[in-house]
């Protein structure tokens, strides 16, 4: 167990071990040879975030993802799906302002300046219903959060004990 306030994270190597062990304990759960001809979990998941690189997500994209995933669709079917749900979704786009226009654009938030800060924090706003709505800030308050100081590497020890 963790002592002198600090918490153990899953380093490198025992990520490494962990994904060993998860992967022998399902060799013998499915018949590999029954998936011939179609893409692989893991191919599947690169295709998807080479696919959604740089795009936000979205209810058509995370549609497109599921439909591949529980069909076990074959590689091409997966990119052309993907690529169709990318092509088909509303991208959200930023502008910076130093104050608001009367009226916004759709799919575009706002960034201006909150004024109640030294440092480069923005005010989010979109229009929204033919109104303003201020979606938040861009101020990071990180209190309550562990700093790397804080944590240590988990030992293969403390990861072995819980694969038991």
């Amino acid at each position: 167990m963790p002592t002198n306030n600090t918490s153990a994270y899953l380093d490198g190597d025992r990520v490494a071990e962990l994904w060993t062990a998860v992967k022998t304990a399902l060799a013998g759960k499915a018949d590999l040879a029954d998936l011939d001809g179609y893409t692989t979990p893991d191919a599947v998941a690169t295709a998807i975030t080479s696919a959604l690189a740089n795009y936000a997500t979205n209810a058509g994209v995370q549609i497109a993802i599921a439909a591949a995933l529980a069909n076990y669709m074959t590689e091409s079917e997966v990119n052309d799906a993907i690529a169709k749900a990318v092509t088909d979704a509303a991208h959200i786009t930023f502008e910076a302002v130093d104050e608001l226009p009367e009226t916004g654009s759709p799919n575009v938030i706002y960034l201006m300046p909150n004024g109640k800060s030294v440092s480069n924090v923005k005010d989010e706003y979109m229009w929204i219903d033919g109104a303003w709505e201020r979606l938040g800030s861009t101020e990071v308050d990180l209190t309550g959060y562990w700093s790397k100081q804080e944590l240590r590497a988990m030992t293969a020890a403390e990861l072995q004990a819980i694969l038991v």
